[in-house]
């Protein structure tokens, strides 16, 4: 792994290697830690695991394909394993090792200051699994968290993973357009008074919305395909709660105020689907919004997001649309105490985390 990134011009993150553990950004009550995923076997050379095998009487399967030296990755495994006792080998395992222990150090010391710099600069709103980055000027006409480009991009990395809620990095060709778009519009703010051109920029699964004078640079979800949400046949039951979209968490449950009786069902809907069957009602939803909520809390690229959720409250009975566009919806005598919950799975930090780009 090492070796593949350096040739790919990696910096510390990518040439620091795998980490032994690191938290997943997955739901979990509040207050609670996240889970960690943890590597036990990877300081292990493959001898090792072949003796470990070996004494406990484990089988194990060989792949054919890992003796093709024509794939790259078994060229450099070959590589490293000839210069396994070659302590001036630019392949010697123990080497490249503790290039990496150094890396991971640089690293951590990293994630500390980026978590800061992101709760300074960033809000979040957990309703909309949305967050925003501020414009507040730092060096060279830039906001205080773009003006370094290490730390630019870091910073963005987290942004990005959090509000995809994903254990994995955006592809660093996208995180390149995404950084290419900020510095652009700051440019032609520089030298004409005016940022480029107000387009939103969609990459690694985001659309980065850019700043106006009511709010600063937004990153939402892409408006998930289908494909990306899970289909529930059935039902759900008051009090249950449903993962949708991999990174919102949805629950609907009775007051005591409420009226709906406790056999009443509800289902989770994408907003294209709830257009279709309750157009009117979403479309006066919408105008009643923008008349009490701020710009970016009510702009078309964020909404597109976000569930609806619908209430039968008897078996019979024809369903009602409660929420929808990241508030509940105006509601009719008997659905009053209805309490919907629609919150990104990782809460309402930002924490750096281990992500490589």
């Amino acid at each position: 792994t090492f070796l593949f990134r350096f040739m790919r011009h990696s910096g510390i993150y990518g040439l620091s290697g795998m980490p032994l553990q690191v938290p997943l950004p997955f739901v979990r009550p509040t207050g609670e830690p996240a889970p960690v995923l943890v590597r036990p076997l990877l300081d292990l050379d493959k001898h090792a695991l072949y003796e470990i095998c070996k004494a406990h009487g484990i089988e194990w399967h060989e792949d054919a394909s890992n003796r093709d030296t024509r794939i790259r990755r078994n060229l450099l495994r070959q590589a490293i394993g000839e210069a396994a006792g070659d302590t001036t080998s630019p392949f010697n395992s123990a080497s490249l090792l503790k290039v990496c222990k150094t890396m991971q150090g640089h690293r951590e010391f990293i994630n500390q200051n980026v978590a800061r710099l992101v709760e300074k600069h960033s809000t979040v709103y957990t309703h909309l699994g949305m967050a925003e980055l501020s414009t507040v000027a730092g060096s060279h006409g830039l906001p205080g968290w773009a003006s370094n480009a290490a730390l630019r991009e870091r910073i963005l990395v987290s942004v990005i993973g959090w509000v995809n809620c994903k254990d994995h990095p955006p592809e660093l060709a996208q995180l390149r357009q995404l950084e290419r778009t900020i510095l652009d519009f700051y440019a032609k703010q520089h030298t004409s008074g005016t940022g480029s051109a107000r387009a939103p920029t969609s990459a690694a699964g985001i659309t980065m919305i850019p700043p106006t004078s009511s709010h600063g640079w937004l990153f939402c979800r892409q408006n998930p395909r289908a494909s990306e949400i899970p289909l529930h046949s059935g039902d759900m039951a008051l009090g249950a709660a449903l993962v949708w979209d991999r990174r919102l968490l949805v629950s609907v449950r009775r007051t005591p105020e409420c009226a709906i009786a406790e056999s009443a069902t509800w289902q989770v809907h994408p907003l294209h689907a709830a257009m279709q069957q309750w157009g009117d009602q979403v479309s006066e939803h919408r105008r009643a919004l923008r008349a009490t909520r701020r710009p970016a809390e009510v702009l078309q690229a964020v909404l597109a997001s976000q569930p609806a959720v619908s209430v039968k409250p008897a078996s019979d009975a024809q369903p009602r649309l409660v929420f929808a566009l990241g508030a509940p919806v105006a509601q009719l005598p008997g659905f009053l105490g209805l309490d919907v919950t629609v919150r990104a799975l990782q809460g309402t930090s930002l924490a750096a985390g281990e992500w490589v780009a």
